[in-house]
């Protein structure tokens, strides 16, 4: 009898009640997502997809959630997914997450003209309720893209663009990703004291907002930076310390295996193969 109560309940129960419901669970999702809780926000949002299969914004989420997990075939079958569902009516919000993911997704993949082509489309769907990590998303990974391969006819316009957008913005999440981006950009340009004075400027705005992540790149990167072209081996010894101190990741292998090689290469730059090669053991 109570399960024919409970099942009576569901079938009258006001659809506005199971789509506040469902909103909820899509929120916690997001929630999941960023507490990088990865497989309680796939639960979530596979569960969704069943009872909705033609909302866009989940197929749209599990491509996301495979693109941040590096799997690019798992995340392109969602998003291509989500493309047929794609119409005329189909909101900008969900135009920018489809493009923006699968643009990351070729990215990483190092297919960068389709990325390019994907990031494109992304920023013409930009409105006023895109949300600002989002953006810097955006234009970060173009920049890098740029960078990376030595597009430099067209980054210094789109470090002046991103600039107009930071300052538009003033927002200090996004001017904390904006110096780190701008520092990854001239180490990849070899302007070592460029590349360090936006470290710094990212590392102040770390510390200030308790970004760890930010400030574990950028003491990391400072590090490299001492090491290769300042030569200054104890200053890098101490940005990879504070770098690992910040990270608090003992279970981390490829951050430990990377820490230990670029302090091995700090003694071997002073020749001392002796430490240099206790560090690699």
């Amino acid at each position: 009898m109570r399960f024919l109560f409970i099942l009576f309940s569901l079938v009258f129960l006001p659809t506005s009640s199971f789509t506040q419901k469902k909103s909820n669970t899509f929120i916690q999702a997001k929630v999941f997502l960023k507490n990088k809780e990865t497989q309680k926000a796939k639960n979530l949002i596979f569960k969704l997809y069943k009872q909705d299969s033609l909302s866009i914004k989940y197929s749209i989420f599990l491509g996301k959630i495979y693109a941040k997990e590096f799997k690019k075939d798992s995340s392109l079958y969602w998003l291509d997914k989500a493309k047929k569902l794609i119409n005329p009516k189909t909101s900008p919000i969900n135009l920018f997450q489809y493009y923006l993911w699968k643009g990351f997704t070729y990215e990483v993949n190092k297919n960068y003209d389709k990325a390019l082509q994907n990031y494109f489309l992304a920023k013409k769907n930009i409105k006023n309720y895109t949300t600002i990590p989002d953006i810097n998303l955006l234009y970060q990974r173009v920049l890098l893209i740029y960078s990376e391969n030595d597009h430099t006819d067209k980054v210094n316009h789109w470090i002046t663009t991103y600039t107009k957008i930071k300052d538009s913005i003033n927002n200090e999440n996004f001017t904390n990703s904006y110096h780190n981006a701008l520092g990854n950009h001239y180490h990849y340009q070899k302007k070592a004291s460029f590349a360090n004075k936006e470290f710094d400027k990212s590392i102040y705005y770390s510390l200030k907002l308790k970004d760890s992540i930010l400030l574990n790149n950028s003491y990391f990167h400072k590090g490299i930076i001492y090491a290769e072209y300042f030569k200054k081996q104890d200053s890098a010894r101490h940005f990879y310390s504070l770098a690992k101190r910040v990270c608090n990741c003992p279970k981390s292998m490829l951050f430990n295996v990377t820490y230990k090689y670029n302090v091995s290469k700090t003694y071997f730059y002073e020749n001392n193969f002796l430490l240099a090669k206790k560090w690699l053991l």
